[in-house]
């Protein structure tokens, strides 16, 4: 399986921003389980947090141009297509972190496939003929040490910190030590072996929230921690969002916005510094049909008024007013 990435906080953000265009607080019609799950469980959580993240900002704007303009001035490739609608709204958010590791690592190359526990030797003659080490184990797992030579045709370049610069972490639903590394900030970075079966979408979020709520930390025997190094970017289409239809503010009361366009690229960068990812997710909205002609009710014959008030049997003032008293009064001294 290829590498990929989910958050969906760029994406709440932008339809916050949509909220704030129209000028009222939104009401979502979905049309699918995926958008109803995506209203209910993050972006219900997620929009009363965004204005206390200062990593994300966003736009939204009528056709795609200046939505466009903001993607490319921070540096996303991805585009919204051009709109002839001029009722057509867009919007764009971006979220970009950066994770300076507490202590910082050093770099170093590691082996695919390699076990996740193995003991360093410094030449091939060290341990071409020495068995696998014994079994040890911690308060709550029990892991192989295995003696590996490193074949140098199938390194990559890695990350190696020292014990102190990471807290493990065990968690019965999962079998691979869970690592902090830990950050000059509050944030924390996790970092696990990938179960063979594990989440995908917006599963994933869920089964890491999950791995994290229930993890207790462990004492153990290791040494230091390597890691691999990460670049990584991605565009994906997303279309489990095209359809999702929208309503608020006065622009929308009588017919609602529809999404019809959906885009998300991803970037991630970590080496033995820190971690860097940014995210920007884009879409556009048309609207589902265009408004009915306005009707206006005009008295243009004469007309009686009067005042009620409440507390009183009978209104305060009635009046018949004809052609003969339609004047403008410029004030209402009198």
């Amino acid at each position: 399986m290829k590498s990929f990435s989910v958050t969906a906080y760029p994406t709440a953000a932008g339809l916050q921003a949509i909220d704030r265009k129209l000028g009222a607080p939104l009401a979502f019609i979905p049309i699918s389980k995926i958008q109803s799950d995506f209203i209910n469980d993050f972006y219900d959580a997620i929009s009363p947090h965004l204005d206390k993240i200062p990593e994300i900002d966003g736009i939204a704007d009528t056709g795609v141009d200046s939505v466009n303009i903001f993607l490319e001035q921070h540096h996303f490739d991805i585009k919204l297509d051009p709109t002839q609608d001029p009722l057509a709204i867009s919007t764009a958010a971006v979220m970009d972190l950066l994770e300076s590791w507490y202590d910082a690592g050093t770099i170093t190359l590691i082996e695919r496939g390699a076990p996740e526990i193995y003991r360093v030797y410094h030449s091939v003659e060290e341990h071409a003929d020495c068995p696998a080490g014994p079994d040890y184990s911690t308060s709550q797992m029990v892991f192989k040490r295995i003696v590996r030579s490193r074949s140098w045709q199938n390194t990559f370049p890695a990350v190696k910190m020292p014990a102190k610069a990471v807290r493990v972490f065990h968690n019965p639903q999962h079998p691979s030590p869970i690592i902090q590394i830990l950050t000059k900030t509050p944030d924390k970075v996790f970092i696990t072996l990938a179960p063979e079966t594990h989440a995908s979408g917006f599963d994933l979020l869920r089964q890491v929230a999950s791995w994290q709520t229930t993890a207790v930390p462990v004492q153990t025997e290791f040494t230091d921690f390597s890691f691999p190094m990460v670049a990584f970017d991605e565009t994906t289409a997303l279309d489990f969002l095209v359809g999702l239809q929208v309503t608020g503010g006065d622009a929308t009361k009588t017919t609602p916005y529809k999404i019809d366009h959906a885009l998300q690229q991803t970037r991630v960068r970590m080496n033995e510094l820190g971690l860097r990812v940014k995210s920007a997710a884009s879409f556009k909205m048309s609207i589902t049909g265009y408004p009915p002609p306005t009707m206006m009710y005009c008295i243009t014959r004469p007309f009686i008024l009067w005042i009620a008030r409440e507390s009183l049997n009978w209104p305060l003032f009635a009046g018949y007013f004809a052609p003969d008293a339609w004047k403008n009064p410029n004030t209402l001294n009198i």
